[in-house]
């Protein structure tokens, strides 16, 4: 079964292609080899969550938030400088943000967008061209529960009552079948000892 997380990310993906100046250089995972071919393009990748519970009680139940991290890759036409790089990643981000904070698809499968941010690009001119990077974070919130896996079936169901309100005031019976709970007579309520009622129920059959 695919966590929620990863399907996210996925969607993600889908969101971006062909809706950026990456068109479709969208690549699924963080260590993608980009070469020049490959930009400007986008890496995706998840992996980090954090969760909140819901409550102390019953099964485990959180408010799951799930990061998807989005790479940017930009390299400089021959001419352009670090500025020029900066705006294109600029034009990117924008195009990335409004891609996914739209998506029906997403939205669909979260409770909520939590929260984005942007890094502040980084530029290296260590090749003929200017290269620029930046990283983004977009935080998806949704609930999930884990609930107990139940490895033992229910056979059968018995079932027996020694009321409160039906009593003998004087009678003591052997082997009550709720010895902690019987009222010593003389009594002015039950339980008494008696089992005055029983219900059995068997699944098997």
């Amino acid at each position: 079964m695919t966590a929620h997380s990863e399907t996210i990310r996925q969607l993600v993906v889908q969101a971006l292609l062909n809706r950026t100046l990456a068109e479709d250089r969208v690549f699924p995972r963080r260590d993608w080899p980009v070469t020049s071919k490959d930009m400007p393009g986008l890496l995706v990748y998840g992996g980090r969550e954090s969760g909140v519970s819901r409550g102390p009680l019953g099964f485990p139940a959180f408010h799951t938030v799930a990061f998807v991290t989005i790479d940017f890759r930009v390299e400089g036409k021959d001419g352009q400088d670090a500025d020029d790089v900066g705006d294109v990643l600029s034009t990117l981000w924008w195009q990335v943000k409004a891609a996914i904070l739209t998506n029906d698809a997403i939205l669909r499968n979260v409770e909520q967008i939590a929260e984005f941010r942007c890094d502040e690009p980084e530029f290296s001119s260590a090749t003929k061209r200017h290269v620029g990077t930046m990283q983004a974070d977009f935080a998806f919130r949704y609930p999930e529960d884990f609930e107990p896996v139940i490895t033992e079936s229910l056979d059968v169901v018995d079932a027996h009552a020694d009321m409160a309100g039906t009593f003998d005031p004087t009678g003591v019976y052997v082997d009550p079948a709720f010895p902690d709970a019987v009222t010593p007579a003389p009594r002015t309520s039950g339980p008494d000892g008696r089992d005055e009622g029983q219900v059995y129920v068997d699944f098997t059959s």
